[in-house]
């Protein structure tokens, strides 16, 4: 019931209405032969649509019939409502609430934190010191851009996906533990490595994706709404130093981060001279999914499987980190857009 208002205001405000009308979509293909295509088309033109920030819903849903007990269901949401965090909680309240009325159960829905309870810790937060400490942390920093030059007119973007396998994921596990940090730290050095040789920088800036819950506050982990923020990785790469010197020293550089990172990007944009720091962005997806993000099923004829995100940034080019199959292997996401990235260029990348 939420939509958002700006103009005029000091500061936007989100409005919650009494009452809204759902914008719900239901279609019958079970006698069209090219269901697969048609989807993608479907999934095209509501993204083609997007969403007035100003008006509530913003979400949509598609629900379409292509058997008589299979469907292809579409929800479409702008992401200023939640995270890629609540997609399990909110699917997997799905099911409970389908079981409940199949069985004629009395529905028993697990409580949840309200979401003014994060919005009241943030106003809490201390916010002189985390800009003195994003002032210090990017002091003297250059741009760091992959892509500079136009060099097409499209605006669709882009996907190349590599695959590490269960023996390379092992390895790589391995290699973080004996150093004592996370893969996730080994994969951001990593990146950062490849951004130096790319720019011919020995000091980089991307940006990097966290969940925003890593936070002092009690089920936390368990509430649903828009909790992730971006912040400037930013590393300076001494000559003398190892790669295991290094991954240790991002570390604890990016638990430091994390400390002050409740306070919005673009306010830590604003305190610098270059406010377009970086145009990449990497991601490591680590909220809780177990083998059932794929595969929901309430044990009454409802199973919800083969689950797909769809998602853009609005930046040049974005790395996803996605751990699969309860960890056993890791799946390495590129997204970019086309008007400044040829295919060949990502895939040697």
């Amino acid at each position: 019931r939420a939509s958002f208002m700006w103009e005029g205001l000091d500061e936007p405000g989100q409005i919650i209405h009494k009452e809204i009308k759902l914008s719900w979509e239901e279609e019958d293909w079970r006698e069209q032969t090219n269901q697969k295509e048609r989807l993608q088309e479907l999934i095209q033109s509501e993204r083609k649509k997007g969403f007035d920030l100003s008006k509530a819903p913003l979400m949509r849903w598609n629900l379409i019939k292509i058997s008589n007990d299979r469907y292809y269901f579409i929800w479409n949401m702008h992401h200023v409502l939640i995270d890629g965090w609540c997609g399990p909680i909110i699917l997997g309240e799905v099911t409970d609430v389908y079981k409940s009325l199949i069985n004629d159960e009395v529905l028993k829905l697990k409580a949840r934190r309200p979401y003014r309870d994060y919005i009241s810790w943030l106003l809490r937060q201390d916010q002189g010191r985390a800009k003195e400490y994003w002032k210090e942390e990017l002091l003297g920093a250059v741009p760091t851009r992959l892509a500079d030059k136009q060099i097409a007119e499209s605006d669709e973007s882009g996907e190349c996906i590599l695959t590490l396998d269960i023996k390379d994921t092992n390895l790589l596990n391995n290699y973080a533990k004996s150093l004592g940090v996370t893969v996730n730290t080994v994969l951001q050095g990593i990146w950062g490595v490849l951004l130096s040789k790319y720019t011919r920088q020995d000091d980089v800036v991307f940006g990097v994706t966290v969940s925003g819950r890593n936070i002092d506050l009690p089920g936390v982990e368990d509430m649903v709404g828009i909790f992730i923020n971006t912040l400037p990785m930013r590393i300076k790469f001494r000559p003398s130093e190892t790669l295991k010197e290094l991954l240790k020293r991002l570390q604890i550089q990016m638990s430091e981060a994390q400390s002050y990172g409740y306070i919005p990007l673009s306010t830590i944009q604003s305190l610098q001279k270059e406010r377009d720091l970086f145009d990449s962005i990497y991601v490591f997806e680590n909220y809780p999914i177990s083998t059932q993000t794929e595969k929901y099923d309430s044990g009454n004829k409802l199973s919800i499987k083969s689950i797909q995100g769809i998602e853009k940034t609005e930046y040049k080019l974005s790395i996803a980190i996605v751990p699969r199959d309860d960890l056993a292997i890791i799946e390495i996401r590129l997204n970019y857009d086309r008007r400044y990235f040829v295919n060949e260029a990502i895939t040697k990348l």
